[in-house]
This record gives structure tokens, sequence and C-alpha cells, in this order.
């Protein structure tokens, strides 16, 4: 169709045909299985290790393994993989199980498919919902969400290359909180307890979604979520109830938040500004620890957002108007990303990619106007940078100056070689490159800003469509 013959009202169709999305993705799908086959990384090595005991011992039997450190939901992803190992490796066998990019391909799976479920969302959020604005709607624009986030170089890193399973509780809060806005209360409440049994990261957001349930619906919503919450994991526990260990299993699930008790596992937040690699339950500033201090600064942080959250989800009965509901359902997104980010920030326990749910969350919005596309631009550099930083070899396997040996020593081979001899086995001091330290600078700066960005975003509250010359390019 020619553009001066389309309708004004019509939703451009954005700038990606479907013949170029089917060649893009199957050149990603090219691009993943290269990326799943490469072998080494240290957690995609515990999790073909809890696959292959999952196939033998079953699932109610999982949380005897004192190192298994996730809520069920993964349990039930990993053990099918279990059972194909043991198909082609009857008897265990560490070296040949972690050394065959086959095995490790298939624990890698998993991440694959909800990083497709996350692109479809994304897909749908703004082909049919117009979250990138009306006269960014339709098919080709849908096409374009998906592709920025599957191509995004956190994505290929943290879920293709080093096979961390962000994508799958960040897929449930984003359905969660789309059911939210679209009335479903059950349906969310089922997503989000899905989401926070896959990983406790979910859980700092199940305050902001009881405000928005009873902002929306009022009490009968509320119910109805939390119906639905609890009905979805005592499903996820079913093989734990059934087998006499409901109490055991939940009590371990409680501690094992708690099982790395330092202020920040590399995570490049408030406390490793601060305090990094210090034992979170010891006291810092008087009687308080850097654990207490962290739950009073998101406290801080949080409670004000929550409020906010009401007044701009609570409208009167009479206003329905669709352009109000669309502005209400973009800064819904806008207020997950920004407590989620206040909790990475000033929260103790942080890994390197703990930050992956806020690129989704951002990429929801990136299409309203530059100041979100930039948002989501820094969010995404800003994780992919502290992953690739701490990679156990990458930073060390460059040439010349940028692999340069600085003075500094890095926190977690020393840590991790008060309980395995990995320091020997890596061949090289415990140290930081000189590339590691100057970008780890940088990146301390660009995380912070992202951050508070956020925040300060969802805080200046709902703002109302721009025209499309005013939008991001």
């Amino acid at each position: 169709m020619d553009a001066a013959s389309e309708s004004p009202d019509t939703p451009s169709q954005g700038p990606i045909s479907l013949s170029l999305f089917a060649a893009l993705m199957v050149a990603y799908v090219v691009v993943r299985i290269a990326l799943g086959l490469i072998t080494g990384d240290e957690d995609s090595q515990y999790f073909q290790n809890w696959a292959y005991e999952l196939g033998t011992t079953g699932i109610a039997e999982a949380y005897q393994n004192p190192v298994l450190d996730y809520p069920p939901l993964i349990l039930y992803l990993f053990y099918p993989i279990g059972r194909i190992y043991h198909y082609f490796l009857p008897v265990f066998d560490s070296a040949a199980l972690h050394g065959s990019p086959f095995f490790v391909l298939l624990i890698k799976l998993p991440h694959l498919f909800f990083d497709f479920v996350l692109a479809g969302l994304l897909y749908w959020l703004v082909a049919s919902q117009g979250l990138w604005t009306s006269a960014r709607m339709g098919s080709g624009w849908g096409r374009v969400a998906a592709l920025v986030y599957l191509w995004n170089p956190t994505v290929l890193w943290g879920s293709g290359y080093w096979g961390q399973p962000d994508a799958i509780h960040s897929a449930f809060v984003v359905a969660s909180f789309a059911a939210l806005y679209r009335y479903r209360w059950f349906v969310a409440g089922m997503l989000l307890a899905a989401a926070c049994m896959t990983k406790p990261l979910a859980a700092p957001l199940v305050p902001l979604f009881i405000v928005g349930l009873a902002a929306l619906g009022r009490m009968r919503a509320v119910l109805w979520g939390g119906v639905g919450g609890f009905a979805a994991a005592t499903f996820l526990l079913l093989p734990f109830l059934l087998a006499g260990k409901g109490t055991e299993v939940i009590l371990r699930l409680v501690n094992d938040i708690n099982a790395m008790k330092f202020t920040s596992m590399n995570a490049h937040n408030f406390w490793t500004v601060v305090a990094p690699w210090r034992k979170s339950t010891e006291p810092m500033l008087g009687s308080l620890t850097p654990q207490t201090l962290s739950m009073i600064l998101f406290a801080a942080a949080c409670v004000p957002l929550l409020l906010r959250t009401w007044r701009f989800l609570s409208l009167p009965k009479q206003s329905t108007s669709s352009a109000r509901t669309e502005i209400r359902c973009d800064h819904l997104f806008l207020l997950v990303a920004a407590v989620y980010c206040s909790f990475f920030y000033f929260s103790v326990h942080m890994h390197e990619n703990h930050l992956y749910l806020a690129i989704p969350l951002l990429l929801i919005l990136a299409g309203r106007g530059k100041q979100f596309a930039w948002l989501a631009a820094a969010a995404s550099i800003a994780c992919f940078l502290n992953m690739a930083l701490h990679d156990l070899d990458l930073p060390y396997q460059l040439r010349s100056i940028l692999s340069a040996r600085s003075p500094f020593e890095d926190p977690y081979l020393i840590f991790d070689n008060k309980f395995n001899p990995t320091r020997h086995a890596y061949g090289r001091d415990v140290h930081y490159t000189w590339l590691q330290v100057v970008v780890l600078g940088f990146n301390l700066m660009l995380t912070a800003a992202t951050c508070f960005a956020t925040y300060w975003l969802a805080w200046r509250g709902p703002q109302p469509e721009l025209p499309e010359g005013n939008t991001a390019s």
C-alpha cells in the first residue's frame, strides 16, 4: 500500500516485513544453538547435575540435595532433561556430562523457550495493545519489539551463552502484569506465583501487585488474585505435599534466600560501592546489618511508589476513556520496572545477572519516546557489562593491555577458593584486569543512573502520548 493512501487513523505497520522477520528468526535460532553448544560455565554445570539427579530420584526428593537453591518450578523444566541424560548416560560421569555440547545445549533449551515467550509477549503488547503508542501499533512494530529483545546482547550473553534462567521468571512477571491490566485477576495471581516459584527475585513485586489489584478492582480483585496465586503455588508444591515434605521444603526455600550471605555478589549496585563482598548479617552501622539496611532502603524507595501507584491506577468509575486506559496500562509497567530497579540497586545478595528483568520491562515502553528508548538501552548495556566483566575466562583471554593485571583482587575467586580449588584450576592469580577496573567504574555510574532515572519517570506519573514527530525514532 502506498503511504499516501493510508488512512491517518491506520496504525503504522512498522519497518520489519514478515519475510525479513522470518530470515532474522532463522538466523537467531542458529546463533542461539551455537551459543548453547558452548560448555564450561559453572552454573550450567550445576543445572546439569541437578537435572541428572532429578532424573534419578524424581521431583519429590529434589531438596535432599543441599546445593539445590532454586524454587520448584524450574525442577519441572529440568526433570525431562534429566531423563534424557539418563538415557544417553546411564552412569553419572561429570566429565562426559559437562563436556558434551549436546548435553549443555539441552540444559539451555528452557531459557530459549522462555525467551521466545517474552518476545511473543512484547509482540502482543506492542502490536495489539499499543504500548508503543497508537502510532506504533500493528504487526510490523510488534516484530520490531520482539527482535529488539531477542537480539539484545544481554539476552544472547546471559541466556544463550551463560545459560542463566532469568528469562523464565521474567516471562511470568511480564505475563502477570499484562493479565493484571487486562483485569484477569485469577490468571495474574497464578502467573506471579509461578514467577516467585521460579526465582525469589519476583517476590519484591508482590506488594505492587496487590496495590495494583486493589486500585483496579478493589477487594474482589485482591481476593481472586490471591486465590490464583495460592492455587499455582499449591500445584507446584503438590509432589512435596503428597510425600509429606511440604513444610520442610517451604522452610528450605525461605532459608535459601540467604544462601549467599554477602552484600553484593558482583552486582554493580549500591553495595558494590559501599561494602562489596561483606557478610550481610554482621553489624555495619551500629547494630544494623547490611541486610537490615538494605530492607530499610528498599522500603524507603518502594512505599512512596506504592502510594503513587494507588493514585495513578485508582480512577473514578466514570473515567472510561480509552486514551486514559492506555496511559494507565503503560505506566503500570513503568512502575513495575521502577520497583524492581530499586530492589536490585538497594538489596544485598544480588548477582551479575539480576538486573535482567528490567530489560523486557523497559523494552515494553521503549517505543513511547526517546527517554524510554535510551533507558532501555542503558539497562541493556549495564546488565551486559555487569555479566561480561565477571566472566570467569573472557577478561583474561584478551590481548595486550586489555588483560593487564591490576593491583585489585577478584573477591569472587577469593571467596570461591575457600570451598573449591578453583584458584589453581584457572591457572592465574586472583586479580582484576585493568579493563575490568575501568569499565566497572563506568558501569557503576551507568547502573545507578538507569535505576534512578527509571524511578524518576515512574514517580513523575503518566504522561500524555506525544505526537508521532516527538516519539522515539
